[in-house]
Order: structure tokens, then C-alpha cells, then sequence
């Protein structure tokens, strides 16, 4: 069947429509870039350490630029053969980060691991000699430059009285807390390579019993210019079609 003009004028126009579309979609993250990173979803034994934008570790203080040491072992020790996953040091139990993968919760004696779930412990007295006041840390680095927003809650897996932290290059404390908290920060705008530490410490005492839950996503804002630019796209594609019909 052939087509009149008044036919491919219509489909030109529709195809105009799409074109604000496609404008927008040249603009958004190639490769399918990262928008949302997850403690809990995110942990991994398998991948190393750094494992992408996380790393696992420790530090014996919190003053303005400590350094954060890796923990350099996944053995489970007790906690394995209830199918939890661990990072620790290879001498001493604590101070750990232990993630329940399972769809279940788990209980070992009072501490009680929820389905899909995370948490770290601080230094204690079954540490390694040095290390029962360490602090425990899970450390999340920007891959690129961006505004971010940070949501962490906090929460007690069995009798802990811990101090929790959230800190932006091991200097600038933005969060402290008790065991059972949380933090929600306002858009903080953050170079490539600039890092925020979960951590938590005895809170002074023996850190025995101290084993304490974190949930915690660092999200990518989208910049102004996106946003203008898919209204501006949206809009476009509105009087277009309008036209069209």
C-alpha cells in the first residue's frame, strides 16, 4: 500500500516525539552505572577485600585521621556452621563483621541474626592481645565525583551498650550514636575517592555481648541539570505530540 504525505507527515511527527526521549537517554549513566550501594545486599567473602566501593576493616581509634586496617580473614570460626559469613583478623574472634545471607534468621545462643542482615563487633576481651578496644568498620568509597545521600540505622543483636559513627574521611564525624540509632543525611557532595565509615566501639566496657546490627545504603542524587533536562525532554515531547494529532 503506498503512503500519502499526509501518512509520512504523521510518522515524522511521531518520531519527533521520541527525540526529546532519546536527548534524555543520552544523558543518563552509561554502562549502567551505579546509583544505590547496600551494606547488607553488597557483602561479599568471596570477592576480596575491597569488594568494589566496600572494604572491611578495623581501627584502634576514631581520632581525625586514624587509619582503618583491612581485616584480611573469612574464616567463620563459630558462626560458620550456622551458614553466616564473616571478616575478622586471622588472630583473635573480634573485633568481626558477620552478614546472614540466608533467608532465615539465625540464633546462636542469645544473638540473634535477622534473614539477610548485617553487623559488626568491636574489640573485646577475646580479641587478640592489643586489640580489645578496636573499632570495627565497614568503609564505603566514592567511585566517582557526586551529591549523595547516606540512610543507616542501627540496632542491638543481643545486650550490647556500643557507640556507633558515621565519619567522612576518617576526620569529619557525621553521626554519633548509641547502639539503637539511626542517620539520615542531608545531599553531601562528594569527590571520587572520598570514603564514609560505618563504625562501632565498646562503648568503653568489656565489648563483651556487643554485636550490633547495621542497615545502611549510600544513594547517588541525580544532579539539577538531569532533572531539568528530562522535564525540558518530557515537556518537549508533549507539544510535539500535541501538534501531531
Amino acid at each position: 500500500m503506498k503512503k500519502t504525505s499526509s501518512t509520512l507527515g504523521g510518522e515524522l511527527r511521531r518520531f519527533a516525539i521520541c527525540i526529546p526521549a532519546l536527548l534524555v537517554l543520552s544523558v543518563m549513566p552509561a554502562n549502567g552505572a551505579q546509583i544505590l550501594w547496600d551494606v547488607e545486599a553488597e557483602f561479599s567473602v568471596d570477592n576480596g577485600n575491597p569488594n568494589g566501593a566496600w572494604s572491611y576493616g578495623y581501627a584502634f581509634a576514631i581520632s581525625p585521621g586514624y587509619v582503618m586496617h583491612l581485616f584480611d580473614s573469612t574464616d567463620p570460626l563459630d558462626v560458620g556452621p550456622y551458614g553466616l559469613e564473616s571478616w575478622r583478623m586471622t588472630s583473635g574472634i573480634t573485633p568481626a563483621l558477620v552478614h546472614n545471607p540466608q533467608d532465615h534468621a539465625v540464633t546462636i545462643q542469645s544473638i540473634t541474626w535477622p534473614a539477610h542482615s548485617t553487623s559488626f563487633h568491636p574489640g573485646a576481651f577475646n580479641a587478640a592481645p592489643g586489640y580489645e578496644d578496636t573499632y570495627a568498620i565497614y568503609r564505603w568509597t566514592a567511585p566517582m565525583g557526586g551529591s549523595y545521600t547516606i540512610d543507616a540505622s542501627f540496632s542491638n543483636y543481643h545486650s550490647a551498650s556500643t557507640e556507633v559513627h558515621v565519619i567522612r574521611n576518617a576526620v569529619d564525624a557525621l553521626f554519633s550514636g548509641g547502639t539503637v540509632s539511626s542517620y539520615q543525611s542531608v545531599p553531601l557532595t562528594l569527590s571520587a575517592g572520598e570514603t564514609i565509615d560505618f563504625a562501632v566501639g565498646n562503648g568503653g566496657d568489656s565489648g563483651a555481648n556487643d554485636t550490633t546490627g547495621i542497615a545502611a545504603t549510600i544513594s547517588a542524587v541525580p544532579e539539577p541539570g538531569s532533572i531539568t533536562l528530562l522535564v525540558c525532554g518530557l515537556l518537549a515531547g508533549l507539544i510535539c505530540w500535541r501538534r501531531g494529532r
